[in-house]
């Protein structure tokens, strides 16, 4: 990157076991922040952004 202090920003769509996956992925890379979520189910969206600190939990795409 070239700016080091700008950060590559991420949002989910999915609140699945994939979903949890890359999560667990994403939060161990610093230049990455999880911006938002979204899914059908938005209990699950809901659920995942407690579990990450993710802000925003989206109503649609």
């Amino acid at each position: 990157m070239e700016n080091c202090n700008e950060k590559i920003k991420v949002a989910l769509i999915g609140a699945g076991y994939t979903a949890n996956e890359h999560l667990k992925a994403f939060r161990d890379i610093e230049e990455v922040e999880i911006t938002g979520i979204f899914s059908r189910t938005r209990e699950k969206a809901e659920s995942l952004a407690t579990k990450y600190n993710i802000l925003n939990v989206c109503d649609t795409l």
